[in-house]
């Protein structure tokens, strides 16, 4: 299943398939979910086979009456649980060759000093709900965060409060203390769930 529309959270597929059973018309009906940011499977149900002489909007009527309410109530229970500890995604950072620093060069912070892989991981565990996400430093130029908890809403350019993607979510801040050690970053979101930062890009 493709998430690919813009700024959608959950894609749901409704797969029906109608075939003669006799005189009789059958219905095999499958219905899944999955969440646009984490790519991660939710709630779905089928097959589910009904027969009717009756008309095809009847077969399906019937099918999803006997379901759904099973379906949105597990979908209703995953946005009260994203409430709670955030939307997950991914960031993956790559440094360029004119990047002026490297994921493991010395940066001082509040007078403390750590490498620029130590000082990302500590906004993320600033920013991040609950401080949630997992992985770290790969290479002196590579970076991958998985399971990053985001808020669902927060600020946006001007001043607005918007539900957020990871793109959104990196630039609240993250973007900006970079910045302040000389770094450029541009960013190249896929989806709402996962983001690119090049470090030393334009």
């Amino acid at each position: 299943m493709v998430c690919n529309i813009e700024g959608t959270d959950i894609v749901v597929k409704v797969s029906p398939k109608i075939s003669h059973y006799g005189p009789d018309l059958r219905l095999e009906l499958r219905v899944s979910s999955i969440d646009c940011a984490s790519k991660k499977a939710l709630q779905a149900f089928g097959p589910v086979t009904k027969t009717t002489a009756g008309s095809v909007s009847m077969l399906i009527k019937a099918a999803v009456t006997d379901n759904i309410e099973t379906f949105a109530l597990g979908l209703t229970k995953y946005y009260e649980d994203l409430q709670v500890k955030g939307r997950e995604g991914t960031i993956i950072i790559k440094v360029t060759d004119t990047c002026p620093l490297n994921l493991e060069s010395m940066v001082n912070y509040n007078g403390e000093e750590g490498e620029l892989s130590d000082l990302i991981e500590l906004w993320l565990s600033e920013n991040a709900v609950n401080g949630a996400y997992t992985g770290s430093k790969t290479s002196r130029v590579g970076m991958k965060l998985d399971q990053v908890r985001i808020p669902l809403m927060g600020k946006a350019a001007f001043g607005r409060t918007k539900a957020l993607s990871m793109e959104d979510f990196v630039k609240t801040g993250l973007v900006q203390l970079l910045s302040k050690y000389g770094i450029s970053v541009s960013t190249h979101a896929v989806g709402i769930g996962k983001v690119y930062l090049t470090l030393g890009g334009m």
